[in-house]
């Protein structure tokens, strides 16, 4: 079913609103995990990389035998193997995996004289299916076993023969519910005189629930959370709200007949549709908090954040260095890069060595910036984003991707791609150039209630944005050092003083904004979207599931005694509500004619009443 189709079957008198959760119980990239390499053991061998398949898998340059003639062995045009010395932790976003010691190699017929064997432990799971991937698209296992251990000490054996595929997929019926260690034996290799290579085991138990299952499904999407201040470079993080039915006490911890009794636990990926007959739409990916069961009752419920919420706990120190919680993020620095490298290196490195699934959509305004010497002190990723967000003037939200994203990130190998960090220009939300052709017109037959305020709280008209610069010292162990005392530029708007009397607003602590013509923008363009009232409208809506962030609605505002007006609406937030039916509350805020941002535009009534630098960028070492 297409957009169009489905939303009109929301504007339909008699409508069959339905939805469905994925939740994935089990996954070896998201569980602890010890890997213990009971054979071989190689100076690049990076066991752990195995349960996540993460990182970028090279042409590794590698001579296997006397006559490279006999196997694949490569060393022309190939890359240099990370040096990594056995027994200490890799930092890096490379993608090695488990490789042989380079003295077991397999025979004529692809036979090991000892076989390669691995073992996996971790807190028992479920398990039923499973991926093997050998060595690019060129070397594989043939023959392997696979012993699982579960219970209490239980083992079963699962015997492979004459793979031929790279990246093997394999199933196990009937599913165990209490896998707690596997235990991989490579007997043949598909090339002679070679030794294994294989960069990832992976395993994911994953559930379909549908209407007959949900008791209640809450999606709430946003750009900013209730922080108490302007929303710019607020991020928040999106949130779920899932109960399940539990007549069969499958859910319940203390019921062992159950596959489930042990995973309903925190960090679960859920990924839930909403639509209409036996159409779906897909509304992001979460990850659960706690899991609340009924003694008395028969449900199971639970929260979760997107994946922003996610990143509060995932500390930045550095590129390549999320592994090492002893490193330090200012080793990592640029020279003269913009927002746009920056923030494109910081995520692409976040992919490759933690999350294979992220997905991001920078806006081109953040080519606009550049910073002189740009770098983060080691904290969360959230709020690495958010200074990011911050220091461009710009929203970061998790949302839907589009079908072309889906294809598109499909093609470079993400298939599980189930929504996309987006960073959009303060402007996209408040002041926009509005087509007039692509914004939807609401009826009051669209709406149950709609209400509209002037957002006072919202109102500043003195604007001051502080800046830093900085320099290079490459004698500390912090190499990033500020020059001097923080400098500032204020501006304010006496029209909109006279009007609702002085509303100061400081723009502070972000050590990316390092030039006066950076502070400049940032406070001309905050003045100018809020120096005047923001109108915000809250609709009660009868819920359509295509509504997506950013839209643009063309609403009635006053229809009475021949009076007939209308504005335009962007949507900043939407929370929707599944119980068998389906409603909606949009957010919209009113935008305005849009001003051009990709120079410094000063607004005729802006008077500059402070500025104690000059703008000046000067040589500096950096990235």
């Amino acid at each position: 079913m297409s957009i169009e189709t489905l939303k009109s079957a929301s504007k339909q008198t008699v409508r069959k609103p339905t939805a469905k959760v994925n939740i994935a119980w089990s996954d070896t990239s998201a569980e602890n995990t010890i890997i213990t390499p009971v054979t071989d053991l190689n100076r690049v061998h990076i066991a752990d990389q195995i349960v996540t398949g993460r990182g970028d898998q090279r042409p590794w340059a590698f001579c296997e035998t006397a006559d490279p003639s006999e196997s694949v062995a490569r060393l022309d045009n190939m890359c240099a193997m990370p040096n990594v010395a056995a027994g200490t932790p890799y930092i890096g976003s490379f993608l090695v995996g488990w490789w042989g010691d380079g003295q077991n190699i397999s025979d004529a017929n692809g036979y090991f004289s000892t076989p390669p064997h691995i073992r996996i432990q971790f807190y028992p799971i479920p398990f039923s299916g499973y991926e093997l991937k050998g060595y690019l698209n060129e070397e594989y296992p043939v023959d392997f076993d696979l012993i699982l251990t579960h219970g209490a000490g239980q083992t079963r054996t699962e015997e492979i023969r004459g793979n031929t595929f790279v990246n093997y997929v394999g199933t196990v019926h009937p599913t165990i519910k209490d896998v707690s260690q596997i235990d991989l034996i490579i007997r043949r290799w598909s090339h002679r005189g070679a030794f294994l290579k294989i960069v990832a085991f992976l395993s994911n138990f994953t559930n379909a629930y549908d209407s007959g299952d949900i008791v209640t499904l809450s999606v709430l999407e946003e750009t900013d959370g209730s922080l108490g201040t302007l929303p710019i470079g607020n991020i928040s993080a999106n949130e779920l709200s899932l109960t399940l039915q539990n007549l069969e006490d499958k859910y319940f911890f203390g019921n062992t007949d159950s596959i489930l009794s042990n995973s309903a636990r925190t960090n679960r990926r859920i990924e839930p549709f909403i639509g209409f007959g036996n159409e779906v739409i897909p509304k992001g990916v979460y990850f659960s908090r706690d899991w609340n069961i009924a003694d008395q009752g028969t449900s199971a419920s639970t929260s979760a954040l997107d994946r922003l919420g996610l990143l509060q706990d995932v500390q930045y120190n550095g590129l390549g260095n999320i592994s090492n919680q002893d490193a330090d993020g200012e080793t990592t620095y640029w020279k003269n890069k913009t927002l746009y490298v920056v923030a494109t290196e910081v995520l692409t490195d976040l992919r490759n060595s933690y999350m294979s699934d992220l997905e991001f959509q920078l806006d081109e305004s953040l080519k606009r910036v550049t910073v002189p010497i740009a770098f983060f002190k080691s904290q969360s990723y959230f709020d690495v984003i958010r200074i990011i967000a911050q220091a461009a003037c710009a929203f970061a939200y998790m949302d839907s991707p589009t079908s072309e994203e889906k294809d598109r990130t499909a093609q470079r190998g993400n298939t599980r791609c189930a929504d996309i960090l987006r960073i959009k220009p303060l402007e996209q939300f408040i002041s926009v150039a509005v087509d007039e052709g692509q914004a939807e017109t609401i009826t009051r037959d669209d709406f149950i209630d709609k209400n509209t305020s002037a957002k006072r709280s919202d109102v500043v008209n003195i604007v001051t944005v502080t800046y830093t610069e900085y320099k290079i010292d490459n004698e500390s162990g912090k190499p990033v050092e500020a020059e001097e005392e923080p400098k500032c530029f204020t501006v304010q708007s006496d029209a909109s003083i006279l009007e609702f009397g002085k509303i100061a607003f400081e723009y502070k602590d972000n050590n990316l904004i390092q030039t006066l013509k950076q502070a400049q923008d940032i406070a001309t363009r905050v003045l100018t979207a809020f120096s005047k009232t923001p109108y915000m409208a809250e609709i009660q809506m009868f819920g359509d599931v295509t509504r997506r962030i950013g839209d643009i609605l063309l609403l009635p505002e006053y229809q009475k005694n021949g009076i007939d007006t209308q504005g335009y609406y962007a949507v900043t937030r939407v929370d929707t509500e599944y119980d068998g039916g389906l409603r909606q509350s949009v957010t919209c805020r009113k935008v305005r004619d849009n001003f051009v941002i990709d120079e410094m535009v000063a607004m005729p009534e802006a008077i500059i009443i402070e500025s104690n630098a000059d703008d000046r960028i000067d040589e500096r070492i950096g990235r």
